[in-house]
């Protein structure tokens, strides 16, 4: 009885794989390259694009994960020309995770940023302060 299992699962395998073979699909492979978003060999890349103008959130972050500090001046060009708060919010956490020391950065991301992206976050002048009914 165990061998007739043995037999038709192999028999089933087979017939499966006659059947990819005659519909011209393949057995997916894992390939072995990264996705965009964390090949770091795509930084020039991705620079380029926000250089152009064109270009996702997933640019963005591709230059700050990498702590590609040579995207930074690109970064500050498209804050300013940014119109859509969603990526004006991730050029500025770029650029703040990335190091600038311009203040207007993280003053977006406390003020104007956290309004896009539904979160507020807490200034520094809050710690500690708990409201009270004076307040």
């Amino acid at each position: 009885m165990v061998r007739k299992l043995k037999f038709l699962g192999m028999i089933s395998c087979l017939a499966l794989s006659c059947a990819l073979v005659a519909s011209g699909q393949s057995p997916q492979v894992q390939s072995d390259k990264l996705p965009y978003a964390v090949d770091r060999a795509n930084v020039p890349d991705a620079i380029a694009k926000v250089k152009s103008g064109e270009f996702a959130a997933v640019h963005v972050d591709l230059i700050a994960r990498a702590n590609a500090s040579e995207g930074i001046p690109v970064l500050k060009e498209q804050f300013e020309r940014v119109h859509d708060n969603f990526l004006k919010d991730k050029i500025a956490a770029a650029l703040v995770r990335l190091g600038d020391k311009n203040d207007k950065y993280w003053d977006f991301l406390v003020n104007d940023g956290s309004a896009a992206s539904g979160i507020r976050l807490a200034s520094v002048w809050d710690v500690g302060n708990k409201p009270t009914a004076s307040n």
